[in-house]
């Protein structure tokens, strides 16, 4: 694979694919269901996801990364009707995810969530477990889990010592064949959440992706438009966060969109456009694209961690860090 190498990002698309049922209800899902009877299914539109959707396969992208919270309840029926939602975005080896808190929302689902997503939720090797790494040409993606049951009320995530310390190796792997990391993520790592929605080790994992220079971290959870910061020796890398994909906007509330992820290298290193792609009731609104100048794999020089082509007031909110 040579030249551009396009990803689309998108996260958090809630998809109504069913709802608890006598026992199901006694857990955290209760709470959940209250929410989304609520307030939740009155913001959720398939409308919009559908419009979503058409547009990245419009796009034909090498790569389609989910970051998570595909589904409400964490139930087998969402799983089951969520693995043929999969399969309509697109074919495994071209769509990779990873899991968020609502897959996570009562205890013990994760070998049932595994089972039913299979290859979505795993690397080359086909093997469950997290990280998971897939190889896009130059680049290597790698795959975190934060989702763990959490006590009501709360939406933490947390990566767990187990699985850092495979992440340490693996990152520190892929930083000595001077590949490109590109990190997938449920939760963002950097402080940017409040407390009780926070990746519980997040300063580990930052420091861990800090250690090992990975290039780009793509993240959910927030149902916004982020932008905060890893400081590593090689250079800052963005750790960016999309809306949700199927969000009606509202105030202050981001509506349903899409990252497009152009990333490209040449002698001076690597390089990434984004363009946010919003679905509204007039169709796909593109918004100026970002560029940035990423970090250098491992026996690169660092770079200049950004160059920005939009305005600092049109940053996306909630920016962690100082703008350009």
């Amino acid at each position: 694979m040579d030249g551009e190498i396009v990803v689309a990002h998108l996260t958090d698309p809630h998809l109504d694919l069913g709802s608890p049922r006598g026992a199901e209800f006694l857990s955290k899902r209760a709470l959940s269901w209250l929410n989304w009877k609520r307030k939740r299914r009155r913001i959720q539109s398939p409308a919009l996801c559908r419009m979503i959707v058409d547009d990245i396969h419009a796009r034909s992208p090498d790569l389609i990364a989910m970051t998570g919270d595909l589904v409400n309840f964490a139930l087998e029926e969402e799983f089951r009707r969520g693995r043929d939602w999969l399969e309509r975005l697109g074919p495994p080896e071209r769509v990779a995810a990873v899991p968020g808190n609502h897959e996570a929302l009562a205890p013990g689902m994760a070998d049932r969530l595994a089972t039913a997503w299979g290859p979505y939720l795993a690397g080359d090797d086909g093997q469950p477990g997290f990280p998971w790494r897939r190889e896009l040409g130059p680049i290597t993606v790698v795959g975190i889990s934060t989702a763990v049951a959490t006590p009501p009320f709360f939406a933490t995530g947390t990566v767990g010592p187990a699985q850092l310390a495979r992440l340490d190796a693996m990152l520190g792997a892929i930083a000595a064949e001077g590949r490109f990391a590109l990190v997938l993520i449920h939760h963002p790592p950097t402080p940017i959440t409040v407390w009780r929605k926070r990746l519980t080790d997040g300063p580990a994992v930052c420091a861990c992706i800090a250690r090992h220079g990975a290039g780009l971290v793509l993240h959910g959870h927030t149902h916004k438009p982020e932008l905060s910061w890893i400081d590593s020796p090689a250079g800052r890398i963005p750790v960016l966060g999309a809306p949700s994909a199927s969000w009606k906007p509202g105030p202050k509330r981001d509506g349903a969109a899409w990252r497009c992820l152009r990333l490209s290298a040449d002698a001076r290193g690597w390089r990434l456009t984004m363009e946010e792609r919003a679905a509204t009731e007039d169709g796909i609104v593109a918004r100026t694209p970002l560029e940035f100048v990423l970090p250098a794999p491992a026996g690169r020089d660092a770079r200049a961690p950004l160059v920005s082509a939009e305005p600092a007031d049109r940053m996306p909110r909630n920016a962690a860090g100082p703008r350009p």
